[in-house]
């Protein structure tokens, strides 16, 4: 069929069959997703004319997925291979017998191709044999996989002067491939076959320290070290300009592997981690040139880079709802603080929301997980028997583990949590933040947790300009890998008295300043509640979200026992204070308003005036003192 306009060329790759497809577009450098399912025409020309009107780099995935999204996971069979083949030109497949079925000039000496099949295939074989194309046509390393999106023939290219047309250079419908031919022509281009195979020497210079990290033996490794050193060691090589098949032969042997000795899936572990470090490395480069260019060209350029967005492609972007990561606590992919008074519980309920996110099981048996799934969690404030102590007990009032038999079930236990301990993070040292940032984009988690703030931030919490660009890197990696961002954070006394003013929030008394209470999307506040039980500790545990409606607080008591106990309580309620005031007038009757107040961190006149409404059933006796008045409280019957 003779190709007229860009819908024609996408009914050619999606066919009849039924599945979910994504066109995404890039403003600036930001993507805006739009998935719909396929068949549906009128999707998929509203979305080549508002990109194209205002201006949108459009682009689409060949493959297909069983809901929406561009998830690995939910990858549907397909006929077609693919590459991005970058300043290679199409045509080279011919010397391997394998004339792309389709190619196109995606720019000005730019091209991308795609092979069809006269089967579907899908999964780990789709990607190999996408995987070696690009290897045997020395193509872009990172253009192949699954989830990789191209661009669309008669759009427009944008990053360019005069936006020139992507141009399909021919589309040959007859011409596809049996996949073994295909496999026959390539499989000894891929690098478990060819370079990592041999042992290499590199072929460009590499740094001292990658030199030194090479030379390394086993009893060099420090428990705890060797991820991250693997990531740099990886990054370093990637930035000598080392290729992926390069790097995997330099590093496969060395004790910084971890995935040493475990056979083909080891040596598939240690691809992703390389392929990751390369993309990581490229796209710092991006940006570091992106910058430069920016600096010498603002403010003339600055509208090319602002990522403006047109009013139909916003109102038709697919956009997720605001749903609960744990319900009622916290809302899903949102960035906050766990702030608290000294000792009011605040790495504890971090870890309980932590294990409950990585686990599905509900924070403390009574809220559920809506959206389970890894976590991070990196704490430099308590000792390593502290936290184990806490997550041992935690597991096991979260049936996790059987006290029973925990030195059986303890290893056998697989939650997807990972936590670093005492390590020295600061968010100050570009080195972490990449490293935290190479975790992320790994372990995909659900939630980070960095606690506590002040161990982290070289800057100066009083000092907004100083936590700004802090907090904007944290926004950007929720943001990019749709992770939820706790910080765990500092909090003073609340104050209670006359000259205090009525209506200080929460977050109002976290400590430094104010940018970090506006900054927050959700929150936790935790203040000291007195205690006459021996061995529980109780706080209240006040909730703040910016996009759902206000929630009361809670009220929180543990018990954990003495250190390798193997069991804690737990009680959660929601907190009330016309509740708490009965329960403590019904202890101490004639208890003052100003000692009530006091107790509860609660001005004394909002006491006084729940008491006088006259709904909690109370006595109020008034008495002059030489200060004023005094107001006694008594249940009725009780004085």
């Amino acid at each position: 069929m003779e190709i007229y306009v860009a819908e024609d060329f996408l009914e050619l790759v999606w066919g009849d069959k039924e599945g979910y497809v994504d066109m995404p577009a890039k403003v600036g450098r930001y993507w805006t997703p739009y998935s719909f399912h396929w068949p549906n025409d009128g999707a998929c020309t509203r979305r080549i004319d508002t990109s194209m009107r205002d201006d949108e780099d459009l682009y689409y995935s060949p493959g297909m997925f069983k809901s929406k999204g561009r998830r690995i996971e939910d990858a549907l069979p397909t006929v077609w291979l693919w590459a991005d083949l970058d300043e290679v030109h199409p045509s080279a497949g011919a010397r391997l017998g394998l004339l792309p079925t389709v190619g196109i000039q995606s720019s000005p000496g730019r091209y991308q191709a795609l092979w069809r099949l006269d089967e579907e295939i899908r999964g780990a074989k789709h990607e190999e044999l996408c995987r070696a194309l690009t290897y045997a046509l020395d193509a872009d390393k990172g253009g192949w996989d699954t989830t990789q999106v191209l661009r669309i023939p008669l759009t427009r290219n944008f990053k360019y002067e005069g936006a020139p047309f992507v141009e399909a250079l021919w589309i040959h419908e007859d011409v596809s491939y049996g996949v073994d031919d295909v496999w026959e022509a390539v499989k000894d281009w891929i690098p478990e076959r060819g370079a990592e195979a041999s042992g290499i020497v590199p072929k460009k210079p590499i740094s001292s320290r990658a030199t030194q990290l090479l030379r390394s033996t086993v009893d060099q490794v420090v428990t705890g070290e060797r991820s991250a050193r693997l990531w740099e060691l990886e990054c370093l090589l990637a930035e000598a300009g080392l290729e992926e098949g390069e790097i995997v032969g330099l590093v496969r042997d060395t004790p910084w592997n971890k995935w040493r000795g475990k056979g083909e899936a080891g040596r598939r572990r240690l691809g992703d981690d390389v392929r990751k470090a390369l993309s990581h490395v490229r796209r710092k480069g991006e940006n570091a040139k992106k910058f430069a260019a920016e600096k010498e060209t603002a403010p003339a350029a600055m509208h090319e880079t602002i990522p403006w967005v047109g009013y139909s492609t916003f109102l038709n972007m697919r956009v997720q709802e605001t749903l609960w990561l744990v319900e009622n606590l916290w809302t899903s992919g949102s960035h906050g603080i766990i702030g608290g008074e000294p000792k009011t519980l605040k790495t504890t309920v971090a870890l309980a929301l932590g294990l409950s996110v990585a686990s599905g099981k509900p924070f403390l048996g009574k809220y559920r997980v809506d959206d389970p799934g890894p976590v991070l969690f990196v704490q430099e404030e308590n000792p390593l028997w502290m936290m184990q102590d806490r997550l041992m007990k935690l597991s096991i009032l979260y049936g996790l583990i059987d006290p029973a038999g925990m030195s059986e079930t303890a290893d056998a236990v697989d939650v997807p949590i990972r936590l670093l301990n005492n390590f020295g993070f600061s968010l100050g040292l570009e080195e972490h933040r990449n490293m935290l940032e190479a975790e992320v984009e790994a372990f995909k988690p659900k939630l980070v947790v960095l606690d506590p703030l002040y161990l982290m931030m070289p800057a100066d919490t009083d000092r907004a300009s100083e936590l700004q660009q802090f907090l904007r890197w944290l926004l950007r990696l929720r943001y990019e890998y749709n992770t939820a961002v706790i910080i765990v954070h500092h909090m003073g006394k609340a104050k209670v008295g006359k000259n205090v003013p009525q209506g200080i929030r929460p977050g109002q008394r976290l400590l430094g300043s104010t940018t970090l209470h506006g900054w927050t999307d959700a929150a936790l506040y935790l203040s000291y509640v007195p205690e006459t039980r021996d061995g529980w500790t109780s706080v209240m545990m006040e909730r703040e979200f910016r996009s759902t409606e206000p929630k009361g607080p809670i009220a929180l008591a543990l018990n954990f026992g003495d250190p390798g106990d193997t069991k804690m309580k737990a009680e959660l309620n929601v907190w009330a204070l016309e509740a708490e005031i009965m329960s403590i007038v019904s202890r101490e009757p004639g208890i003052t308003t100003a000692k009530l107040g006091e107790m509860l961190g609660v001005d004394k006149r909002k006491i006084r005036d729940c008491v006088t409404g006259g709904e909690l059933g109370m006595q109020v006796e008034t008495r002059r003192t030489g200060y004023g008045l005094s107001y006694r409280i008594f249940s009725n019957g009780s004085n």
